[in-house]
């Protein structure tokens, strides 16, 4: 039979005498402090990387499409998604779509003419390119104005610009009125002084029978009062060599005809400028250049 250890279980019980005995607890009074008073005090700072918060700093990230005002994603009154600068970059994602298609609960349907976003397995039907959903830049509306179909892809804002993107999912139109029937997405873009310089890049995508060049570019400054931020983002897609193959009879006249899609334009361009004042506060203006060019020639409209 193994003798039992003297040494370890003499030195376990003077370390539980030392734990529970009343002077010790009298040298080192509890300091009782209100729930989250870290957290209230010092906010997590601005770009600052969710992975390497709390989850006390997670419910503390600042949005401010649930209410048109700043306040904390824990008293925010809706269901709010947030994807941060920091997941862009590290992701890869080249356009809003994209970084759409990373959150659950959005249906994000791409069929390479535009965006068709859902929630919750609910959208408005073929073509109607997320015209149920109320897209905005900084808290502004930018539907395109004819057909209110919301354009998500290179053609909306160059990523580059963008600070992070909150997501309602459900509706919203009480507060943000029309197209806001399945969801809100707001995208925040980042200011001349967080944009830190500039940068430049550039990319080509391809496959069997797609070639997508593009190339992306971003400056910021910022001095004294004023700051300054400007962006600019163009792709070339290209679909070449698809074949249509007839369904039913439908669609005949096109049947085993191949796409020829040729190099159509695809951008956008952003601009803002902020000027501090005393009087009135912080001024803004901002500028914003969509261009969607793209040539379906197997849409069910032709």
């Amino acid at each position: 039979m193994r003798a039992p250890d003297v040494t370890r279980a003499a030195a376990l019980a003077a370390a539980l005498t030392a734990l529970f005995a009343p002077g010790a607890a009298r040298a080192q009074p509890a300091v009782a402090e209100p729930e989250n008073a870290d957290v209230e005090r010092q906010p997590p700072a601005e770009g600052e990387e969710l992975l390497g918060m709390s989850l006390e700093q997670l419910l503390e990230v600042e949005v401010t499409s649930a209410t048109k005002s700043a306040m904390s994603l824990r008293r925010a009154p809706a269901v709010i998604s947030v994807i941060t600068a920091g997941q862009i970059r590290e992701r890869g994602y080249q356009t809003v779509g994209e970084a759409l298609e990373s959150l659950p609960g959005l249906d994000v349907l791409n069929d390479h003419y535009q965006y068709n976003l859902g929630v919750r397995g609910v959208n408005a039907g073929s073509r109607a390119w997320s015209r149920t959903v109320k897209v905005m830049i900084d808290g502004q509306p930018v539907s395109f104005r004819p057909s209110q179909e919301a354009w998500l892809g290179e053609e909306f804002i160059p990523i580059e610009a963008v600070e992070r993107i909150e997501v309602i999912k459900g509706p919203a139109s009480v507060l943000y009125g029309a197209n806001a029937y399945l969801g809100v997405i707001n995208v925040i873009t980042k200011t001349g002084e967080a944009a830190r310089g500039g940068e430049a890049g550039a990319f080509y995508g391809f496959g069997e029978h797609l070639s997508d060049p593009g190339g992306a570019g971003l400056v910021g400054v910022s001095a004294g009062r004023v700051d300054a931020l400007a962006a600019v983002a163009a792709s070339s897609p290209a679909l070449t060599g698809y074949r249509l193959v007839p369904v039913r009879g439908e669609m005949s006249a096109l049947a085993n005809e191949r796409s020829q899609s040729g190099h159509p334009l695809t951008g956008s361009g952003f601009a803002k400028l902020q000027i501090a004042t005393s009087g009135v506060g912080r001024l803004t203006l901002d500028v914003s250049y969509q261009r969607l060019d793209r040539y379906t020639e197997f849409m069910d409209w032709v």
